[in-house]
């Protein structure tokens, strides 16, 4: 799960300058493991979360990418994660940012779970130590379906 998280960040260094000031949205990505569902500009940096899974697993990995405070690489971290009556508090760890001085929290959430969460009422509202953001739904059946087909498809 490492390397699709890495290969991820690799998408984001691919950025060009034009596209940074398109809007964000919800768009997924297959990977060589499995997939990735980002709330971002596609083909850049500018990102506020993402989902990583690999094929036939039930679990995806979570990341922020809003940093954090007074965090170190590699501690232990609280991952929150909040859509209308559905929360989660996810316990991961503190991530270094390859690209930009920034500390991220990436953890584990069952793939099930990530739906409900996404599928509920509202914004999702996404916490680390010291950093807020809240990221709008709409737009995100067709970005979650395509998710879901990559996370379902069988090993190779």
């Amino acid at each position: 799960m490492r390397r699709a998280v890495l290969a991820l960040a690799a998408l984001f260094l691919a950025a060009g300058p034009a596209l940074a000031q398109q809007k964000m949205g919800w768009y997924s990505i297959e990977t060589d493991q499995g997939g990735a569902l980002i709330h971002g500009v596609p083909d850049s940096e500018d990102a506020v979360i993402f989902f990583v899974c690999e094929r036939g697993a039930d679990s995806v990995t979570a990341q922020s990418v809003i940093g954090s405070k007074d965090l170190e690489a590699g501690a232990q971290a609280t991952l929150g994660l909040t859509s209308g009556k559905v929360k989660k508090s996810l316990t991961g760890k503190v991530v270094a940012s390859e690209t930009v001085e920034r500390l991220d929290v990436e953890a584990p959430l069952k793939l099930a779970d990530m739906r409900a969460l996404l599928k509920g009422k509202g914004p999702l509202t996404v916490t680390v130590q010291g950093a807020t953001q809240k990221v709008a739904l709409t737009g995100i059946a067709p970005a979650l379906a395509t998710f879901e087909g990559y996370c379902k498809q069988a090993k190779n």
